[in-house]
């Protein structure tokens, strides 16, 4: 019985020894690519052309790639993107290599880089507005050896504005559509939460920035610079500070008594364009009365009983 079970164990480790001999090694493929530049924003006229360089480099393994370009869209408050087909836009794209030969897919051998141009034609009859696209390059797994072990796709891509202008100037309205202090009054040790959302009502992208200013009864005073953000036509977007916390824009701390004024300046495209708006609050020492109060209490309770 003893000999039945050798015999059989060594019968399954030969097996197992010839099957893994007769097929090839198998690998992960290692993937480690970047693009340059990495985000673009380009105006233009109808009816007319660009060319757009983009390099991509090379890592990790040799690996095959396809361009392409795709309409985005963030979704969920900005969780995840949405890629959609680009045919059906007033904007033709196509691809080309550094000898302007029409380019479909490409290598890039491992330490090296490869220069592609993306072709823009902008049709006469685009109308204006901004055009949210990603210029992607997507691994070809059937470019690769059977070596490899992985047949899964990845991409990467460079998020490409293009703003289609007559004039060759570009719509900026915007307008404060919350500015608010969490509440009116506080106690002098409470955080006071401040909140600015900013909307984009004009049809093209437009880059926010400015500043919270905050004022005491006494004459002090500090300034808070808003971080700047692009926001996306009629899309409208909560501005934030170095001292944001969960969904307010500012968090004030300190030791507060009396009425504050806080003043909001956004500046729309390099100061283009201001909007203004302010609020107010007050804050007292309720908890420091309040213990001093009933210390007093107290203090008087225990010394009419001493007496």
């Amino acid at each position: 019985m003893t000999f039945l079970k050798v015999f059989t164990s060594f019968v399954l480790l030969t097996f197992a020894y010839i099957s893994s001999g007769a097929s090839p090694s198998a690998y992960a493929q290692q993937i480690d690519l970047t693009m340059t530049p990495p985000t673009l924003e380009v105006l233009i006229k109808p009816d007319t052309q660009l060319s757009i360089p983009y390099t991509i480099t090379n890592r990790a393994d040799n690996i095959g790639l396809r361009p392409m370009i795709k309409i985005f869209s963030i979704v969920k408050q900005g969780e995840s993107v949405e890629y959609g087909s680009v045919e059906k836009l007033p904007i033709k794209f196509s691809f080309a290599d550094e000898n302007s030969e029409s380019i479909n897919a490409f290598m890039v051998n491992k330490g090296g880089a490869k220069k592609i141009f993306l072709q823009v034609d902008v049709l006469e009859n685009a109308p204006e507005g901004d055009y949210h696209l990603s210029f992607l390059v997507e691994t070809q797994p059937e470019f690769l050896d059977k070596q490899f072990s992985s047949r899964i796709k990845s991409q990467i891509a460079s998020p490409l504005l293009i703003t289609v202008t007559k004039t060759g100037k570009t719509q900026v309205r915007g307008a404060i559509s919350i500015f608010k202090i969490g509440g009116n009054l506080f106690d002098s040790f409470d955080p006071i939460p401040v909140t600015l959302l900013v909307k984009n009502k004009g049809k093209n992208v437009v880059n926010v920035g400015g500043g919270l200013t905050a004022r005491g009864s006494f004459g002090e005073s500090a300034v808070y610079p808003l971080q700047n953000q692009n926001i996306l036509a009629g899309a409208e977007k909560l501005m934030t500070t170095q001292l944001a916390k969960d969904d307010s824009t500012l968090t004030l701390k300190g030791f507060f008594v009396g009425r504050y004024g806080v003043s909001a300046s956004v500046m729309l495209a390099d100061g283009t364009v201001q909007l203004n708006k302010s609020s107010s609050f007050f804050a007292f020492p309720f908890k420091i009365v309040a213990v001093a109060v009933l210390g007093s209490f107290v203090g008087i309770m225990v010394l009419r009983k001493r007496r």
